[in-house]
């Protein structure tokens, strides 16, 4: 992994632990007040509660990308070969499917064309698993 990645991982974490700060500053607050309206506390709660549920889905959420030559081909295969559910698969102005999606479980897995400018190389192209 290289330093890029690293430094990147840990500015994600600053980012989460920063927003639970705020979640913990604001129950904390909440906490403490006494003499405080019923209906404000309420209307207090709601906001936290929102940041909350905000935060663990930000915390669960992934996306796993796979590089293909063939995305509808591949598409296919996966479903087939794996159980997976197939999502939506998206075709540019030649035809040629640019986008796909399946899902895995509670994941959405991202289905990419090569792209060598942005360094996305398919397992055929790399000669994985060749020796």
């Amino acid at each position: 992994m290289s330093r890029r990645s690293l430094a990147a991982h840990l500015s994600h974490l600053d980012r989460q632990l920063e927003g639970l700060g705020q979640l913990r500053s604001r129950l904390a607050s909440l906490l403490g007040a006494e003499a405080v309206e019923t209906a404000a506390i309420g209307s207090q709660l709601l906001v936290l509660l929102e940041g909350m549920t905000m935060l663990g889905t930000a915390l669960q959420r992934r996306i796993t990308l796979l590089v293909y030559v063939d995305i509808a081909a591949a598409q296919e295969w996966l479903v087939r070969v794996f159980g997976l559910t197939a999502g939506r698969l998206d075709r540019n102005e030649h035809g040629t499917a640019a986008h796909g999606e399946i899902y895995a479980g509670d994941g959405v897995i991202w289905m990419h064309q090569e792209e060598r400018t942005a360094g996305l190389a398919s397992p055929r192209s790399v000669r994985a698993g060749r020796s």
